[in-house]
């Protein structure tokens, strides 16, 4: 799905960190009992803390950060120690996994990130770990949300912002990454750039079932970009405008280019995907004719007025 969009943003156009924020009105900060050491965490969580564990909820929206001091082992990579303590985990939560292994570096020698997944109660929930290995010491963080909740934005943020503000004594300073920014709102508004700016090159609507199952992979998927890969979809929205745009001589020319590049990319995909399967099948249908006459009334058209008076 990437692939497509980026191709479609080429040809229509034929063209550190998340932001700063107010930090005193979204970090808290926590110092520990004997001073020995601090941090700042989100405004409202609950801290519940010991000798080795730190976990931090946010009761309403079920988000959980958590640190943990994991036993250090000279000859186990981050990878190797993150796996040993996915197994503790699952001792007591089977359904823990973690995917996606990589490095924030070139190496994995001293630190790796994965993506996480989990299911309690048969609720969903997505996240995000680290481990660093370093001074002798290795550290566990993992950050966790409902899946309809989890955006990588937030989740790095929360969990960045935590890091930088740990420190020894009571001294820890607010951190200023804003981890409140509304993803949610942003990706909605590119998704629906998105299909609007798919439907033209298509040179037909798709029906709100079709829309539906398009928009939900896209949001699927873009929920676990980062803040770079994400802001790439930022053009949507603009390209619509620049489509209206357009002057009547030069739109079936740009419609057909999209077209072009779509079947291009529909014969490189995965034909199982159920995006895929949807636009083929708009393609095939769009000048299949039901009933003659003038004019004549396609299967898109039967389909999508069906869909209308159901």
């Amino acid at each position: 799905m990437k692939k497509i969009i980026s191709l479609l943003i080429l040809v229509t156009l034929l063209f550190s960190n998340v932001a700063y924020a107010d930090a005193a009105k979204i970090w808290s900060k926590y110092v520990a009992k004997d001073k020995s050491y601090s941090f700042h965490y989100p405004s409202g969580w609950k801290v519940t803390a010991n000798d080795s564990t730190i976990v931090i909820e946010n009761a309403k929206s079920k988000e959980q950060l958590m640190m943990v001091m994991l036993p250090y082992e000279k000859q186990k990579t981050p990878k190797q120690l993150a796996s040993s303590f996915i197994s503790v985990i699952k001792g007591a939560n089977p359904n823990v996994k973690a995917s996606n292994w990589r490095s924030l570096t070139d190496s994995m020698d001293d630190q790796v990130v994965f993506d996480l997944s989990d299911k309690i109660e048969n609720k969903k929930y997505l996240g995000l770990g680290i481990v660093l290995k370093e001074m002798n010491l290795a550290f566990w963080f993992s950050y966790f949300a409902p899946e309809t909740d989890f955006y990588y934005i937030r989740g790095s943020s929360i969990i960045e912002g935590f890091i930088n503000s740990l420190t020894i004594g009571s001294t820890s300073v607010a951190p200023t990454i804003d981890y409140t920014i509304d993803v949610a709102a942003n990706i909605d508004k590119n998704a629906k750039g998105f299909m609007f700016v798919l439907e033209f090159g298509l040179g037909a609507p798709l029906t709100k079932s079709q829309e539906d199952v398009i928009l939900k992979e896209l949001k699927d998927g873009w929920r676990h970009l980062t803040k770079e890969e994400l802001k790439e979809y930022d053009e949507y929205p603009i390209l619509v405008k620049t489509i209206m745009k357009v002057k009547q001589k030069d739109m079936e020319k740009l419609r057909s280019s999209l077209e072009e590049m779509i079947n291009e990319w529909l014969d490189e995909t995965d034909q199982t995907d159920p995006a895929v399967k949807i636009i083929k099948t708009t393609l095939d249908k769009r000048g299949k004719e039901v009933i003659k006459g003038k004019p004549p009334l396609t299967e898109m058209s039967l389909q999508a007025y069906s869909e209308i008076i159901a």
